[in-house]
């Protein structure tokens, strides 16, 4: 949902002209999948059975 989403704004913002604002959707696009990534994967440490 967060790449889907981000890269239609991303795409929209483009299409206006608005280069700056695309990349910086994309950035946070990215960012926002790693931390939340990095989250699930600490929680899935803690739970983890040895």
């Amino acid at each position: 949902m967060i790449g889907v989403g981000g890269s239609a704004l991303m795409s929209t913002q483009f299409g206006r002209g608005n280069y700056t604002e695309g990349q910086n959707i994309f950035f946070q696009s990215v960012l926002l999948t790693l931390v939340i990534s990095g989250f699930l994967v600490s929680v899935g440490f803690i739970w983890l059975d040895e």
